[in-house]
């Protein structure tokens, strides 16, 4: 009888079955994860900053205060009104002087301008109606340097006017000093300083106050020099005072010269320079 062979027994069957199927399983499973790896996304990599972020600094505007909008009336308080006025009686330790320009807007009243800006100073000045509709620009300059405005007539006119005249001088000047700039006004000055031409009584029927001036400073003579015009406001200046110059209506330029000077020889003497209106109610 043939001797039988180990290998093909069943117990050895049976194991080579076992081992091939675990073979299989773990084939079968290692395939799985492989798959089951590649379908899954790599995971993105988050970054993390090396330092703290920075601190975010919020910019805020800077609000520039708003200046007070310029006074845009002029008018005098009602004792005054209707009333010749030629300088403000006051206290003689009282030491204010107002300072007035007449004939503008002009060429040169850019100029005097300046200066005042300069020195900080406010003035008054007394426009002419076409001149105004010359250099508007200049005449809304004035006002919003904070200076005050008077009335000068339309046409510098000094001759005799009757009533409807007189209304046309004045009633167009401030119409037209108000369209301009905004302001209103009554103070008045007469061309030259006349009061008997009919435009003053006109005027003070309007409850205008006629400003005329305690110092002529006589700078609108060609004859005035330089010495002459500081010479002038020097000897007639006194507490409560009223200076006449000029900015338009002609070469103004001794004027421009001569105005620092007397702004510091004023200072000197304490003088400190307030506008009509400001004159006025003191």
């Amino acid at each position: 009888m043939a001797k039988q062979n180990k290998t093909n027994s069943p117990h050895h069957r049976s194991l080579r079955w076992v081992v091939i199927s675990i073979l299989f399983l773990t084939g079968t499973l290692l395939f799985r994860s492989v798959a089951f790896s590649q379908q899954i996304p790599t995971p993105i990599q988050q970054h993390k900053p090396s330092q703290k972020p920075k601190k975010i600094i919020q910019f805020k505007p800077q609000i520039k205060p708003v200046s007070p909008a310029p006074q845009t009336e002029f008018f005098p308080p009602t004792q005054f009104q209707g009333k010749i006025i030629y300088q403000r009686e006051i206290n003689p330790q009282k030491k204010v002087i107002a300072l007035t320009f007449d004939d503008g807007p002009w060429t040169d009243t850019p100029q005097v301008l300046k200066i005042l800006k300069q020195n900080n100073i406010k003035a008054t000045f007394f426009l002419v109606g076409k001149h105004l509709q010359m250099y508007p620009e200049i005449a809304k300059n004035i006002v919003e340097a904070g200076h005050a405005i008077g009335n000068h007539t339309w046409s510098h006119r000094t001759e005799n006017s009757d009533s409807a005249t007189a209304a046309k001088e004045i009633d167009n000047t401030s119409a037209s000093i108000y369209k301009t700039t905004g302001a209103k006004t009554k103070l008045f000055r007469p061309p030259a300083g006349n009061l008997n031409n009919g435009l003053s009584d006109y005027a003070k029927n309007k409850n205008y106050a006629i400003i005329l001036w305690s110092v002529d400073t006589e700078d609108w003579r060609a004859t005035s020099s330089l010495e002459s015009i500081v010479n002038q406001v020097l000897k007639q200046s006194t507490p409560g005072g009223i200076i006449l110059l000029h900015d338009g209506g002609g070469n103004r330029s001794k004027t421009i010269q001569a105005l620092p000077i007397i702004l510091a020889e004023l200072k000197k003497r304490n003088y400190q320079f307030v506008t009509i209106p400001e004159l006025l109610k003191l």
